[in-house]
């Protein structure tokens, strides 16, 4: 399906550190066969855990879907879609959620049943300007220069009042700390610490743990960062975050030290996609261009369950894995 043979050894490390690489026997990956026993297709889903208005949700993160080119129209997909809603409900799964292309998601919504809950944004903030002039030679830079200069005097992240690490390893008094940051939360995924060690594992990418602490060394912010790309400019992407008390300065303590980390990263630009329903969180009050995705987070519920505790989920762009 995909030819290069590196996006295939990415794709395979991925499949198995996201379907086999923890502990949980409940997670489901399946695939079809021709009749001359050929791979047609495969779907899956991982378990994780919501809370939605204080209560637990059991749900899914639908990934991986793909089908034979040579196969497709041929309802692959839709089998293989119909076997995993059955397996769901028969697993008392609550709730199933993906992001799909725009191919595959016309047939969740159309013909499967799924909802489009939202719609993500995505959000970048440069750190270094002169690249968007790149196009217009030396002039073109030195105009973008200025001009990001005079954002960083206009908006300006500093991180006054509290001091950073970043590091390998999550935080200590991490666990406390995630409690009370997503008390606010109407609803979030529950960041148990063995489903942080997995989640930040991922095998292509190498995140960092930003720790914001206050003047008493309390942990009052913290960011799961990795190094990326876009075309020719690099990213740092900002995979999840958290502040207590939905503190808003304390926000832009720790979104002034994901700065300072993607400079001595060499980086581009910082880049976040998710959804946010706080005030506290919005990026755009820190200068940061968002635009809205062009497609939907889909949900469908095999126990019927009412989907509107997701109208207020504070998404991140690890909880589904989209980008």
């Amino acid at each position: 399906v995909h030819g290069d043979p590196e996006k295939i050894r990415k794709r395979i490390r991925f499949i198995q550190w996201w379907f086999f690489g923890r502990e949980r026997a409940d997670d489901l990956f399946a695939a079809a066969f021709t009749a001359d026993g050929d791979p047609a297709g495969h779907v899956g889903y991982t378990r994780t855990e919501l809370s939605g208005g204080g209560s637990p949700i059991a749900a899914a993160v639908l990934s991986s879907a793909m089908t034979d080119p040579k196969l497709r129209g041929s309802g692959v997909f839709s089998l293989l879609m119909r076997h995993l809603m059955e397996s769901a409900a028969a697993a008392d799964i609550d709730l199933l959620v993906g992001s799909p292309n725009s191919r595959s998601g016309r047939v969740f919504l159309g013909r499967l049943g799924f909802t489009g809950i939202f719609h993500s944004i995505r959000a970048g903030r440069p750190v270094r300007w002169e690249w968007l002039g790149q196009r217009f030679g030396a002039p073109g830079r030195l105009v973008a220069g200025a001009a990001g200069h005079l954002c960083d005097a206009v908006i300006p992240l500093r991180v006054r009042g509290y001091h950073y690490h970043a590091g390998a390893e999550l935080p200590d008094g991490f666990q406390r700390f995630i409690q009370e940051a997503v008390q606010p939360a109407a609803c979030h995924v529950v960041r148990t610490p063995e489903y942080c060690r997995w989640r930040f594992s991922h095998p292509d990418r190498e995140y960092r743990h930003i720790a914001l602490r206050d003047p008493g060394d309390r942990l009052a912010g913290w960011a799961a960062v990795y190094l990326g790309s876009h075309g020719n400019r690099s990213r740092i992407h900002i995979g999840d975050y958290w502040v207590t008390g939905e503190d808003a300065r304390a926000f832009r303590a720790l979104m002034a030290a994901v700065r300072e980390v993607a400079l001595q990263e060499g980086a581009d630009e910082m880049y976040w996609a998710g959804r946010t329903c706080s005030p506290t969180y919005n990026l755009r009050r820190l200068g940061f261009i968002s635009r809205k995705s062009d497609n939907p987070v889909i949900a469908f519920s095999p126990t019927g369950r009412d989907l509107t505790a997701l109208d207020r989920w504070e998404f991140r762009d690890t909880d589904v894995d989209m980008f």
